[in-house]
């Protein structure tokens, strides 16, 4: 009688840590869709926290998911992947590595985990980590890293960038972001809205000219970094523009949206204007708003 009790328990048990785990990450997944439309990405930001926090973290820390399928480890390390992408916090690396080696262990690996896993190591800037795991693990296909040159003067505790040198290598170096005229364009090698307002913009020679002196394209933090495409991006209009890669968002707290495109006019470091996407009729009107709120004309 005792032994068939312990069995239910055991069984309740699991199929309720099973359920908590499923409906947090499907409230996670569905929670960072609806954020698309959503203009408080800060608000955003501590739901999703909340939730990861509230329901997910103990689960893994104290690793409850000991009875869990490798389905419902699967998602624990998609929600814990998925909180560290928005939030960037080296907690939830501790955290992925805990799942994936429960995973390992248990030989219930996938490719997209192991990418998964890839990926956030980039993300953190953890690139010696990153590069080691890749070499562990030779028959899964992952993206090669460029090698790393980090400049002598450089203060990590101010915004930095990776900047793609000549030899396809990549700098990490300051930015200067208290100039008194400013504008930042948040793109992205790989988002098509981006690459319609670089050509738009590029293929009018007034705005051409009136920005250049002035802008920084900037492509957000993400577990993507890729020389290639960096160049392709620059090959693409002649040369006329660079991208370069935030090394740290967190330094950059005047950027408060990483929506792309998001474009950001400054004075002295401080943002007076900013509005975000290019329509396929464009945003000539916003843009030229822009210029006026940091005195530049045109005209």
């Amino acid at each position: 009688m005792k032994k068939n009790i312990l069995i239910t328990l055991l069984f309740l048990f699991t199929y309720q840590a099973y359920a908590n785990v499923s409906d947090s990450f499907n409230r996670m997944y569905n929670l960072q869709l609806t954020s698309l439309d959503s203009i408080n990405q800060n608000q955003f930001k501590k739901q999703l926290q909340m939730i990861y926090q509230q329901e997910l973290a103990d689960i893994i820390a104290n690793k409850k998911f000991k009875n869990l399928s490798g389905i419902q480890l699967r998602e624990l390390l998609r929600a814990t992947d998925m909180v560290n992408f928005h939030l960037s916090d080296e907690q939830y690396i501790v955290a992925m590595k805990i799942v994936f080696d429960e995973l390992v262990q248990r030989n219930s690996t996938k490719p997209m985990d192991y990418r998964l896993y890839y990926t956030a190591l980039v993300a953190a800037r953890q690139f010696d980590q990153a590069r080691q795991f890749a070499q562990n693990h030779p028959n899964i296909s992952l993206q090669s890293l460029p090698r790393i040159k980090f400049d002598t003067d450089l203060n990590l505790d101010q915004p930095a960038i990776l900047k793609l040198n000549p030899d396809m290598t990549m700098s990490v170096q300051n930015i200067n972001l208290d100039l008194s005229k400013q504008v930042i364009i948040v793109a992205s090698t790989g988002c098509g809205v981006s690459l319609r307002a670089r050509d738009a913009i590029f293929k009018n020679k007034q705005i051409k000219g009136l920005l250049k002196p002035y802008t920084t394209w900037l492509e957000p933090q993400t577990g993507f970094l890729s020389a290639e495409s960096i160049q392709e991006w620059s090959k693409d209009i002649d040369h006329q523009a660079e991208l370069v890669v935030v090394y740290d968002q967190s330094k950059f707290p005047q950027l408060g949206d990483w929506t792309m495109p998001t474009f950001y006019f400054l004075k002295n470091g401080k943002v007076v204007y900013q509005f975000s996407g290019w329509s396929e009729q464009g945003k000539w009107q916003e843009l030229q708003k822009g210029f006026e709120k940091i005195n530049l004309s045109s005209e």
